[in-house]
């Protein structure tokens, strides 16, 4: 008699599995909801933190420099880098030594949704770094997943590694700020778990 559980086997037995599966992936999914959740209140919360005073010399510069870039009416403007009008040297900042990524993006989405002023373009800002910040918690689960597999470590192994991320102080404090190093961290990360994976 063959006693595989998919194959002449205990339907009750093979049912008891299957809820048993159902519930411990109903564990993780509610697991990793949490870690995003808690994640996302300690960087969303109280993101116009100094009351539009723009307290901080990166991003009061960033926005100087994103509020005064204008939009180029084709492609080729924009690959333009003696006329562009995104690129911050033809616009009064030659002194710029950031990377534009963050910058453009705000710029195009202030403009989507009619944020594109001196105080509205700074918190737009900071709602992007959170984000991406956010974001970085997914990679960190999954390098330490693809880590849990190849060196068997525990299983849970990888939630601790997103929470603890998510309650860092140093992350919560960047995603604060509408600055380049929550952009930067999210590609580095990015770019670690691709090549780790490989």
């Amino acid at each position: 008699m063959n006693n595989h559980p998919l194959v002449g086997g205990d339907p009750e037995r093979l049912d008891s599995r299957l809820r048993g599966n159902d519930i411990l992936f109903m564990k993780k999914i509610l697991i990793i909801f949490s870690i995003f959740l808690l994640a996302f209140f300690l960087r969303f919360n109280n993101l116009n933190w100094d009351a539009n005073f723009h307290l901080h010399p990166d991003e009061r510069f960033l926005t100087m420099i994103g509020t005064a870039m204008k939009l180029p009416s084709s492609i080729n403007q924009y690959f333009d880098q003696k006329t562009s009008l995104m690129n911050p040297i033809n616009i009064g900042y030659p002194f710029f030594v950031y990377g534009r990524f963050p910058l453009i993006l705000t710029k195009y989405l202030a403009n989507v949704y009619n944020m594109d002023n001196y105080n509205n373009f700074t918190i737009l800002g900071r709602q992007l770094s959170a984000f991406f910040d956010i974001l970085i918690i997914f990679f960190i689960i999954k390098t330490v997943e693809l880590l849990e597999k190849k060196n068997r470590f525990p299983s849970s192994l990888k939630y601790w590694a997103g929470f603890f991320y998510a309650i860092a102080v140093l992350p919560i404090q960047l995603s604060h700020f509408f600055a380049v190093d929550t952009f930067l961290n999210f590609f580095m990360f990015g770019s670690f778990y691709f090549a780790f994976r490989k």
